[in-house]
């Protein structure tokens, strides 16, 4: 980030955050050490930068699927347009009518147990390569017991970091799950 966005000024005081919240994905997810905030020197304005947005959505998805709580409706939201996939898309791959799958992402139908395991699985299957630093367990998916929804739930947090991992005989930052917590 070169040029302030509000004055057009210069941006040139970055320093790199200890823990950011992004919320613009869809999810709340943390990030740890690694988004960049630019301070601009001409009005003060400071904007952050989450690099990779994408793989951090990827490794979010990813992690997400793995986590044996029933998904809510934001979470399925989430879930369908991190695999870049219409409502009707997904309902002819769930062989569920495109109304069902908005009933189920407005909070009007909680998704069903078979087609939830299998939008886990999609997920993890379709983007799982895009996450190269959450493991992805199709067979844990499989045997996962999900976790019902109770009446009052803490929301499930999930933090992330950027690390070093080699893919293809290189080694390239991307997104780690570092903490589960309940």
């Amino acid at each position: 980030m070169n040029t302030c966005s509000k004055c057009g000024g210069s941006a040139p005081a970055e320093k790199l955050l200890p823990q950011y919240t992004v919320t613009s994905i869809g999810l709340e997810v943390v990030v740890v050490n690694s988004v960049n905030e630019f301070t601009c020197e001409a009005c003060g304005e400071a904007e952050v930068s989450v690099p990779d947005l994408q793989g951090l959505i990827a490794a979010a998805a990813v992690a997400r699927v793995q986590i044996p709580q029933k998904l809510n409706s934001k979470e399925v939201k989430f879930l369908r347009k991190s695999i870049q996939l219409t409502a009707k898309q997904l309902g002819d791959l769930l062989e569920v009518s495109q109304e069902t799958i908005s009933r189920w992402e407005n909070d009007k139908t909680p998704i069903g147990p078979g087609s939830e395991k299998l939008l886990r699985l999609l997920v993890g299957i379709l983007i799982g390569k895009n996450a190269p630093g959450v493991d992805f367990d199709e067979k844990s998916v499989l045997d996962m017991k999900v976790q019902p929804i109770m009446s009052s739930p803490d929301p499930i947090v999930m933090q992330f970091e950027r690390v070093l991992v080699k893919i293809d005989e290189k080694k390239e930052k991307k997104y780690s799950n570092i903490e589960l917590a309940a």
